[in-house]
This record gives structure tokens, C-alpha cells and sequence, in this order.
């Protein structure tokens, strides 16, 4: 038997097929074992990374679709409202006047709790509310988008209102804190 595995080692003749599985395995065999079992290993793992970043691409894909199908606030109610940029330059007026605030954002204007909580978006002014509306200062209204021609700006109890003008209807508020 030696004599057929120095014969192959050494490429001298061909070693018959019986020879080889009797003898068991080379050291040329278990070599080519081992490098063919770590490339599958590493075949796998770039396997697994492709398919998990496929699937991270995908969950982003779909993720993005779902909030590109959600619509915008005033295309959901179908109504004008403040812009993100309104709303910040309001807010930094209210920080710039709250030590000596104009009409309609004192104290004494604050609306109770059961007046601000029938203040929403959609719902009409009750006469409570209507009564106590006041002009809005002319330096907030400066800040502001211009209003739909069917719609104005007022100052209701710590809240700028965009209203509908016929129908006294709320289009969209912005609510100030007044506590100190």
C-alpha cells in the first residue's frame, strides 16, 4: 500500500479506485476538505449579509412608500391651515412679547378650560367664544402667509385661530401657554 500512495504523491501512475478507498484519506484530501468546507462557510456568510441588506432595503423601500401614501394635514382635512414655518415664526413672537403680551394673550384673556376645550379644528365658534375674539396684533400678522380670501386671523385667549369668515368655522389654531 505505501508504494501506491508514494506513487500518487509523486505522480507516478495512476492508483486504481479500490486502492484509495481502502486506504482511507490523504493529506492532500483532508486539506481540500477543509478549504472547501471554509469557503462554503464564507460562501454562507456573504450569503446571509446579501439577503439581510436585501431585506433591510426592502423594509426601507416599503417604509418610504407608506409615508409618501400619508397625507398632509390640510390635504387630510381638506382645509387651509398654519404652515410648520407659520407656526415657528408665531412662536418665536409669542418668546419676543411674553413679558409685556398685546391683547388677547394677557391673563385676564385666557380662555377657561371648557371655552379652550370646544376650540378645535373643524368645529364652528360658539357666541361664547365670538365674543371674545380680538384683532390679531399687527406684527404677528406680519409674520404670517396671507390667509385664503375666505379666511382671517384672530386672536382668541392665548390662541391665533385661522377662522372661516362666513361660517365661523376653524380652520386651524395655534395654541401659547400663557403661565410664565
Amino acid at each position: 500500500m505505501r508504494s501506491l500512495f508514494e506513487a500518487e504523491r509523486r505522480g507516478r501512475g495512476v492508483v486504481p479506485e479500490a486502492a484509495r478507498q481502502e486506504s482511507g484519506p490523504t493529506f492532500a484530501s483532508v486539506k481540500h476538505r477543509a478549504i472547501d468546507a471554509q469557503l462554503t462557510w464564507t460562501e454562507n456568510r456573504v450569503g446571509l449579509r446579501l439577503w439581510f441588506a436585501a431585506g433591510v432595503i426592502a423594509a426601507m423601500a416599503v417604509a418610504g412608500m407608506l409615508n409618501a401614501q400619508q397625507p398632509t394635514p390640510e390635504a387630510d382635512r381638506g382645509r387651509p391651515a398654519f404652515s410648520a414655518h407659520d407656526r415657528y415664526n408665531l412662536n418665536d413672537w409669542y418668546r419676543e412679547h411674553r413679558d409685556y403680551p398685546p391683547r388677547g394673550f394677557r391673563r385676564q384673556d385666557r380662555l377657561p378650560a371648557k371655552l379652550q376645550s370646544q376650540l378645535a379644528v373643524g368645529a364652528v365658534l360658539a357666541k361664547d367664544l365670538r365674543r371674545r375674539i380680538v384683532p390679531m396684533p399687527d406684527l404677528a400678522i406680519d409674520l404670517l402667509s396671507p390667509p385664503p380670501p375666505e379666511c382671517r386671523y384672530v386672536a382668541l385667549g392665548g390662541n391665533i385661530v385661522l377662522i372661516e369668515k362666513k361660517t365661523w368655522m376653524v380652520d386651524d389654531f395655534v395654541h401659547f401657554d400663557l403661565n410664565p
